[in-house]
């Protein structure tokens, strides 16, 4: 498995070598921890407070929020971290499309 990490503006995108991405800032703090997960993955904080959830299933992906409200919903075929960039609320929506887009490449 190759670990990486993707850097936009004040913000980088690592995985672990556990297999756990961290959104870190420009200090090295997490913002956001997203676990993969057998049906996608989950979105904590730091705190470990769940967020947002991917599930995977029947060829569609969703993000729906701790409460299970959808999100945001596609039929492409995004890897579950990729659409998990959807999840993070501290960047703008043209930052998450680019990560998302980045890490999506990345993990192909």
């Amino acid at each position: 498995m190759n670990y990486w990490s993707y850097s936009q503006k004040n913000y980088t995108l690592k995985q672990s070598q556990t297999g756990i991405y961290q959104l870190q800032d420009r200090y090295n703090q997490n913002v956001y921890i997203v676990k993969v997960r057998e049906y996608g993955c989950d979105i904590e904080t730091p705190a470990k407070q769940l967020v947002y959830q991917v599930k995977v299933q029947k060829g569609q992906t969703d993000l729906r929020d701790a409460g299970k409200n959808l999100i945001f919903s596609t039929q492409s075929q995004l890897s579950p971290i990729a659409f998990a960039c959807f999840g993070f609320d501290i960047l703008t929506r043209k930052q998450q499309a680019a990560l998302a887009y980045a890490v999506n490449l990345a993990v192909a």
